[in-house]
């Protein structure tokens, strides 16, 4: 609610410059600069409407052409345009420092938005979209439109806008406290990478894949080891060795190869089940290699689990595509044995 006159102020100047005709001439002049983000001048405006409310930005992201295009702009926002809360704080700090250390500050924003921008245009697929944009005459916006478009979009973002933000303050905070925000960026990070994985020029062999990653995984895990100081604090215990031995041999050999050639010739819906069952499997093997106790709890969160799964392939797996899935693959092939023959 304290940003509500910062807010308020920056409505009040952005529907200035859309009235008065300068946002389409300033999108048009923008337009080279955002091509080799891999957008078009179009996205000045959610850029500019940035610096007043990303939230309210990121939905404007739906003028853009394609969804490559939107990914691109929803991705920038977050990544380096400050709302005006960030603003007056970012100001209100560099500014007593230097002109210079505020200047450097932008410098290093600006650079890695395009940086970002040209990598994402080269890495996610899809097309760009032509920028046609209708010039309207140079005017004198009227104080009535002005004041009637501030009010409205005021009211917006108190009415979406703030509880948006409350609800992502507050799940932000217990799953800091509970300690499970690391594992659900984690997750996502997974996630994300598999559903990369589908289109991504990978190694044909599943072997050599998994090789890959473990080989990339552990050079960034000594590296972090090492710039931390564990490498030094590490105890090289029977325990220790066996569990790594585990890791290597299961986790990655086997499991993670699994994995890969799942990705390959199963609809991903099904083979993002591994996540449900996953924690079940690390429950099982606590309780009888470590001798760990079930509770109730416990037992009643795997049963939901196994419903979770069982409503997940039953769900999905009657609409896979032929050949996409073993499934699939099963009932085509008990089809065709019980098709009669002319």
């Amino acid at each position: 609610m304290e940003a509500t006159p910062v807010v308020a102020t920056f409505f009040l100047m952005f529907g200035f410059l859309e009235d008065s005709g300068y946002i389409p001439r300033l999108a048009i002049f923008c337009d080279r600069g955002f091509r080799a983000m891999g957008l078009n001048g179009k996205a000045v405006l959610p850029m500019v409407l940035g610096l007043g409310c990303d939230t309210m930005a990121t939905m404007t992201t739906r003028i853009l052409g394609t969804p490559k295009e939107r990914l691109i702009a929803i991705l920038l926002l977050a990544l380096g345009i400050p709302c005006s809360a960030q603003l007056a704080t970012i100001m209100g700090i560099l500014g007593g420092i230097s002109f210079a250390a505020l200047a450097t500050l932008f410098g290093v924003v600006v650079g890695q938005m395009f940086l970002v921008g040209w990598l994402a245009a080269r890495v996610l697929k899809g097309e760009r979209s032509e920028f046609i944009l209708e010039l309207p005459p140079i005017r004198w916006p009227k104080l009535g439109n002005l004041l009637t478009k501030t009010r409205l979009r005021v009211w917006w973002y108190l009415g979406e806008a703030v509880p948006l933000f409350l609800a992502g303050t507050v799940l932000l905070f217990v799953l800091d406290r509970v300690g499970a925000l690391v594992l659900v960026l984690s997750a996502m990070c997974w996630a994300i990478g598999s559903l990369y994985s589908r289109g991504a020029p990978l190694p044909q062999r599943p072997v050599v894949s998994a090789g890959l990653a473990s080989l990339c995984g552990g050079i960034l895990c000594a590296v972090i080891a090492i710039a931390s100081g564990e490498l030094g604090r590490a105890d090289w215990t029977s325990d220790a060795m066996l569990a790594l031995g585990y890791l290597i041999v299961i986790g990655s050999f086997v499991g993670f190869t699994a994995y890969v050639w799942l990705l390959r010739v199963a609809p991903i819906s099904l083979v993002s089940t591994y996540a449900y069952v996953n924690p079940i499997v690390a429950v099982v093997l606590g309780w009888l290699i470590l001798g760990e106790s079930i509770t109730v709890e416990m037992a009643i969160a795997g049963g939901a689990v196994l419903v979770s799964v069982a409503v997940i392939l039953r769900s999905g797996g009657a609409s896979l595509e032929p050949g996409r899935g073993l499934f699939t693959r099963r009932r085509i092939a008990a089809a065709a044995a019980t098709e009669p023959t002319a």
